[in-house]
Order: C-alpha cells, then structure tokens, then sequence
C-alpha cells in the first residue's frame, strides 16, 4: 500500500500544489471584486490580507448604485438583454445557414471562407470602432437596439465551430432525406440541428457571454444614456477627476456574476461542443 501511494500519489503532490496557487490567483480577484463593496473606503485601499474581508457587511452601496444614475440600473441590465438575446437569435440563426452552407454544398473557396471568419476573431473591436460608428450613423441605427444588435452579431466563431461539426454530420442521411422530398430548410431543421445540437448550444452560450461582457460595441453604437448596456454605464462612474471605485466593483460584480454562473453550470456542454467534430473514428 505505501509503496502504491509512492507510486502514483506522491509525485502528483507538486503539480496539485501548482494548480491550487494558480487557482487561488485566479479567484483572489473576483473575491476581491466582490467583497468590495461592502468595506470601508479605508479598508479598499489597504494592503493587508485581512481587509480582503469587510469588518462589517452593509448593502448600502448596492442601494446608490440604484439610485446614482440619472437612469436607472433596471434600464441598463434590460439594455444588456435585449442586446444580448437579440445578437444571440440573429448570429445563431446566420451562423447555422452559413455553416452549413460551407459544410454540405461544398462552395468553391471553402477554406478562404473559414479563414476568413478565423482571422475575425483576430481584430481588436477598437480597430472597427470608427467605421462602425460611420455606418451606422449612415443607415439612421446610431442610438437603438438595432444597431447594438446587428453590430454584436457579426461574430466568426459561430460560423467556425458549426462548420466543424456539420461536416461530420453522414452525407447518407441528407441524400435520404432529398429523396423523401425534404428540403433545405427541412433537412436544417430535423437533421442538422437536433445532430448538431451540441455545437449549436455552445454557440449560443458563447454569444451570449460574448454580447453581455461587450465594451466597445456598445459604446459607439449608443449615444443617450437611455440605451446604454451594464459594461457602459461602467465608466458613468469614472471621470477625470474623480473615480467611484466601490461602486465600479458593486456594478462590476452585477456584471461577472450572470456570465460565471452561465459558464460554470454549462462548461461541459461548451468544452463538447467546442471538440465536437476534431476527431475522425
């Protein structure tokens, strides 16, 4: 028994070790994140370990924030829904046509496409921040949902992960349906998607988090303060002058938690989905 426990226990015990520093330094910032709202002002800006913890827990700053906007916070996190699910419906939806496309009919320059969305995911949002201003300035969307939301769809993971997987999917059982008199969007609708579901979910939850945690997007594509999302109103506390900081983490915090929650109850579906389709039998 000790002699196993040498074996196989004993020379695992540095790496654990490694993982749980890199977890406790991965973590401490959110905890810190979180907990800050509830200290003292004296207590944030102190470097001792033991202010990570507020002497006494008060949610007080959580009530300011509702009310120190001239708008208020209900606005903001309806804003980062309706963008956030509209971009979600819109991408998926473009993405699995598009896919699918690429993956079945076999489209001359396939592979110029699909590195063409790869090296989207490549540019920096603040790169496309003028000229997507300028564009939506000319079609009359600066300052609406529309605007947002077209803007946060145009995404080429989507299109990427699903055209992995739809390639996958037997090229038998999509010439059985086309001899049953199935169509296109018959044989997306009942074969694609229910066999491609894992990548189609992953997609989505990929977006999603994608559109609430968008910065760059937002900001450009909105003008009055009635449309701006949760990462936008962000910087409402922040000025040349003066920094809010407790209330930056109070609202920071409003924004990780949903995103944390999302990941951690899906990330099997999204790890499946994002390996969907790598290997061949």
């Amino acid at each position: 028994m000790a002699s196993r426990f040498q074996r196989k226990v004993l020379p695992l015990i540095p790496l654990y070790i490694l993982l749980i520093a890199i977890a406790l330094l991965i973590i401490y910032p959110c905890v810190w994140m979180v907990l800050t709202p509830f200290k003292t002002s004296s207590e944030v800006w102190s470097t001792s370990l033991r202010s990570l913890i507020p002497r006494h827990f008060s949610w007080e700053l959580y009530r300011e924030v509702l009310e120190v906007a001239t708008v208020p916070i209900w606005v903001y996190i309806k804003n980062s829904l309706v963008t956030s699910l509209g971009s979600v419906a819109i991408n998926v939806t473009a993405c699995i046509l598009a896919a699918y496309a690429l993956a079945r009919r076999r489209l001359i320059g396939e592979n110029l496409f699909i590195l063409f969305f790869t090296a989207m995911m490549i540019i920096p949002q603040q790169v496309i921040a003028v000229p997507l201003y300028l564009v939506l300035n000319d079609m009359k969307l600066l300052d609406t949902y529309s605007g947002v939301i077209l803007s946060l769809s145009a995404e080429g993971l989507s299109i990427v992960v699903l055209y992995r997987f739809f390639r996958e999917i037997p090229q038998e059982l999509i010439d059985a349906a086309k001899v049953d008199g199935a169509t296109e969007f018959d044989i997306i609708r009942r074969i694609v998607i229910p066999l491609g579901w894992p990548a189609v979910t992953t997609v989505i939850l990929l977006q999603f988090i994608a559109s609430w945690n968008a910065f760059i997007i937002p900001l450009v594509s909105t003008i009055s303060q009635e449309k701006y999302t949760l990462q936008v109103i962000m910087a409402y506390f922040s000025t040349s002058l003066y920094v809010k900081f407790r209330l930056i983490m109070a609202v920071g915090t409003i924004i990780t938690i949903p995103s944390i929650l999302i990941y951690v109850l899906t990330q099997r579906k999204i790890i499946e989905g994002m390996t969907a389709g790598a290997l061949k039998e």
